[in-house]
């Protein structure tokens, strides 16, 4: 029996689970919302300015396969006139739309922050298969950001990690 001492009186007979379907709801509607802003979101060939600082690229890997990349530039600088920009780069299964965010830590030090969602997730096209292609495509955006006017030719890497499934015997 639980203590109902300092519940207040409307939800002292509530079974603890009531509340759990509220939550779903919620979780629910944020995720169609999401899902609704996301389908919204069309492919372009250039980039699209998301703000003053936030700009999303679709970079094209050796097969063709174009990859969703969402570069956050530094306060004050000018991609039109930057030379000498060093990136930090977060590839990542998980999206950059909220939740795989580490590569931005870094942009008050100067760095601009890129977060790629990989081959088959997320915004990226592709089937996504784990390490099959990443070590390409890795290689690729890599190429694609050290050949861009602003870029100093260095390129860093961040990120959690992507685990194969476990082999059970």
């Amino acid at each position: 029996h639980r203590n109902t001492a300092n519940v207040h009186p409307q939800h002292r007979h509530a079974s603890p689970f009531i509340e759990l379907p509220a939550i779903m709801r919620t979780a629910f509607a944020a995720s169609l919302l999401i899902v609704a802003v996301v389908a919204q979101q069309s492919v372009s060939s250039g980039p699209e300015h998301v703000g003053d600082r936030t700009f999303v690229e679709m970079i094209p890997m050796r097969d063709g396969t174009l990859l969703h990349t969402r570069f956050l530039v530094p306060r004050g600088v000018d991609l039109e006139t930057a030379t000498n920009l060093t990136v930090v780069l977060d590839r990542s299964p998980y999206g950059q739309a909220g939740i795989e965010l580490l590569a931005d830590l870094y942009t008050p030090y100067g760095f601009v922050a890129c977060g790629q969602d990989m081959r088959g997730t997320q915004l990226s096209e592709g089937n996504f298969t784990v390490w099959h292609t990443d070590a390409d495509d890795a290689y690729d955006t890599m190429q694609w950001i050290t050949d861009q006017s602003w870029s100093s030719g260095l390129v860093n890497t961040i990120g959690g990690r992507c685990k194969p499934p476990l082999n059970e015997r």
